[in-house]
């Protein structure tokens, strides 16, 4: 890429040219550029730099909470929420979906996966708030997250938050899931 800055005064400065992941972190560090010269008016390039850095992927891990302690899977007629499904939908904050296959873990045990698919949506079957998904190999960076809980294919259920992943490192973050009071829930 390229970049210029705001004018400088007139004089002789060092550079020294480094990448930062979306989190603010130096991904790498290009070696010191001394003595560049500035003129009044003038544009001084500097030397083209190649930065080798790492993927620094992170975690992420949502778990779906809803704001109610009865069971989120269990009919209505058995004291449970009657949700059949969830939607989950991971947005980069700069805009854009960010597509992502999560792990369906019920503790340490995996017990599907589910799929964020950027063209349609995908339904999964209801997700127990003691189920977790863990998306591993994320790009670092602030998401937008949002949950819908399903009765059918009325909405009976949704939920919003912002996460941020860390690069080389993970984050856990629950959804709250509030009612919605649509016909049929």
């Amino acid at each position: 890429m390229q970049a210029t800055t705001a004018p400088l005064p007139a004089g002789t400065y060092d550079a020294t040219l480094a990448l930062h992941a979306a989190d603010g972190g130096t991904m790498a560090t290009a070696p010191l550029q001394a003595a560049i010269t500035i003129a009044a008016g003038q544009v001084a390039p500097l030397q083209p730099e190649t930065f080798a850095a790492d993927n620094r992927l992170g975690g992420l891990v949502l778990s779906i909470v809803p704001l109610t302690t009865s069971p989120t899977c269990l009919p209505r007629d058995q004291g449970g929420q009657g949700i059949t499904g969830h939607v989950v939908e991971l947005l980069h904050a700069a805009g854009g979906c960010a597509a992502v296959t999560f792990k369906r873990m019920r503790g340490s045990m995996q017990v599907g996966t589910y799929t964020v698919d950027c063209s349609a949506p995908q339904v999964a079957p209801c997700i127990e708030r003691n189920e977790t998904l863990e998306g591993i190999d994320s790009a670092p960076g602030p998401y937008a997250v949002s949950v819908s809980a399903l009765s059918g294919t009325v909405q009976c259920g949704s939920g919003e938050d912002v996460v941020l992943v860390p690069a080389n490192g993970s984050v856990g973050k629950p959804i709250q899931i509030a009612p919605v009071h649509n016909f049929g829930c």
